[in-house]
């Protein structure tokens, strides 16, 4: 009987907690959330009692759109657990709990007026906007799903990265940071950190591609990969730092005397001493060791390198591409500062062990347009100790394909080839050619795999023959239907397919629809709706019979989708 008795009161207890009313004290936050709703099929309110229930809290797996409602406490958001895109931008907010929130994956709360904001518990998060408030600090530590970082416009003086593996994106300007650690973080593409205090920098990152470090006239120091160290310290001259100066080793004593390393690289082809008449050695690697760090840099396009660096021992040393077929001098040398006077001039001379005939060649796609017309780039190397002359072909199936144009122009072309004539290919000389041309759809179509083989060869024998054929597969795919990053069908209802007049798409999940284009199959646009309707109703009837894609922007997500127009 107690047994019975316990069980009754956990079950009504339960039964009351579900169907509790919560208690909003912003009367701004409940109007707004009242009028929660999703393609007008779906309501917040699933009662309509003008209150909202836990249970409607819990149930509710859609959008939270709150922005502009001039709220100012978000006491009783704790409930929506099961909440992933939450809009609180532009409102008064001060303070905010999110913790509970641990299925959000994108936070839009920028233009408040908050003073701390805590995400650690927001593991799933992906995407934060928080610029436009008056925030002093963010740890975004642990965060292993977040991609972008758009915090501009703070009071920021500490942003602590870490553990961000998927991190492309990150905005963090105007604020009042002195120091920014942007290592370690694999994916990052691009920073803009200008107009802060930044004193050190650390972008020791070799998959940055952009970076802004603009309006930071107290920077001293930045630690940069060796392969963007020409670029970066092209920025700083730019940007006018006369007191700052960058390298790889990432190692920086505030106020100490810089020192410089530096020097020419020569490719010796004949064997009779190095001079000024040899061929410049560009892109050696040479790393730099103080006996704790170490740091890469490359030589420039006329073989020079420079090297910036503090009191201390440091060793130079060159990596010889290929020690069969080349030799170089000196293989190391050391250098003490300030014991030695600034800079310390070291000069490396590179020579052949023999006579190595080795050309290479390579293909990469520079640019698609929705697949219909694309540009390669063919790149031919000599990576052997002689200078070459020769030939390059580059072969594709001429019926289905059509060539437009190329840089350098074509020496020759016959069915399925093309053909370059080069001439006095140094070694470790490296040239391009790009290459554009058309697809023919139809008879193309999507999903065929098109193979195009670059070949290169000159009158020796080449020592490696493999990589003098490139085999390059491009998998066709119209309108863009190779990146989709969301599934179509858990979002939107499509009928009917085929269709005569009227396509009719009906969304199932939330979502807010910004556009939808119409594409043909050769990639090109040929409607576009703008629409905010739960059900979306597109007259195709002006259409060509044939097969059409869609693509539809909405919520910061991309769908892909095809239709018949009979």
């Amino acid at each position: 009987m107690k047994k019975f008795l316990f069980n009754l009161l956990c079950f009504l207890f339960c039964t009351y907690s579900y169907s509790q009313v919560i208690n909003f004290p912003d009367a701004n936050l409940k109007s707004k959330l009242l009028e929660q709703n999703f393609g007008g099929f779906a309501f917040l309110d699933a009662n309509n009692n003008n209150e909202i229930e836990v249970s409607e809290a819990l149930n509710w797996t859609y959008s939270l759109q709150l922005g502009y409602a001039s709220i100012s406490d978000l006491t009783g958001i704790e409930y929506f657990t099961n909440v992933d895109y939450l809009y609180v931008h532009n409102n008064s907010l001060v303070e905010v709990d999110l913790s509970s929130l641990v299925n959000l994956k994108f936070l839009k709360i920028n233009d408040n007026s908050l003073i701390s904001l805590n995400v650690s518990d927001l593991v799933n998060l992906e995407s934060i906007q928080c610029y436009n408030n008056q925030l002093g600090s963010l740890d975004f530590s642990g965060l292993t799903n977040i991609t972008i970082i758009n915090c501009d416009n703070n009071q920021l003086s500490s942003l602590i990265l870490s553990d961000n593996f998927e991190l492309v994106h990150l905005y963090c300007e105007n604020n009042l940071l002195t120091s920014l650690d942007a290592n370690d973080l694999p994916n990052l593409l691009q920073i803009q950190c200008s107009s802060n205090n930044l004193t050190t920098l650390n972008i020791k990152n070799d998959s940055v591609e952009f970076i802004d470090f603009s309006n930071n006239s107290n920077l001293e120091y930045v630690c940069v990969d060796g392969a963007q160290l020409i670029e970066v310290e092209d920025q700083i001259a730019q940007y006018g730092y006369t007191n700052c100066f960058a390298n790889s080793l990432c190692s920086f004593n505030q106020g100490e005397t810089v020192y410089t390393l530096s020097g020419n690289v020569k490719y010796d082809e004949n064997n009779d001493g190095c001079s000024s008449i040899d061929i410049d050695y560009k892109d050696l690697i040479l790393t730099v060791f103080d006996g704790t760090n170490s740091g890469d840099l490359y030589s420039n396009s006329n073989g020079d390198y420079h090297f910036n660096v503090q009191a201390g021992n440091y060793s130079i040393t060159p990596i010889v591409p290929n020690t069969t077929y080349f030799n170089i001098f000196p293989t190391t040398t050391s250098v003490s500062f300030p014991d030695i006077s600034s800079p310390y001039v070291q000069d490396f001379c590179i020579t052949p062990t023999g006579s190595y005939p080795d050309l290479k060649i390579s293909i990469e796609t520079i640019d698609s347009d929705f697949d219909y017309t694309a540009t390669y780039r063919i790149n031919y190397s000599n990576q052997g100790t002689m200078t070459q002359s020769g030939l390059v072909s580059f072969s594709f199936d001429d019926s289905v394909i059509d060539f437009i144009s190329a840089n350098p122009m074509i020496s020759e072309q016959n069915t399925n080839e093309l053909i370059w004539q080069f001439t006095d290919l140094k070694p470790i000389e490296t040239r391009s050619i790009d290459v554009i041309v058309d697809f023919n759809v139809p008879p193309i179509d999507n999903g065929d795999v098109l193979n195009f083989t670059g070949t290169i060869s000159s009158n020796l024998t080449d020592i490696t023959l493999n990589d003098n054929i490139f085999n390059l597969d491009h998998t066709f795919q119209c309108c863009l239907l190779d990146i989709p990053s969301f599934e179509f069908s858990d979002y939107f209802n499509q009928y009917p397919n085929p269709t005569n007049d009227y396509l009719n798409l009906k969304i199932k999940k939330q979502i807010d629809v910004e556009s939808i284009i119409i594409f043909n199959l050769l990639g090109q646009e040929v409607k576009k709706v703008t629409t905010k309707n739960e059900h979306i109703k597109i007259d195709v009837s002006n259409l060509k019979s044939g097969q059409y894609f869609i693509k539809i922007l909405a919520s910061q997500k991309e769908f892909f989708t095809r239709f018949i127009r009979k």
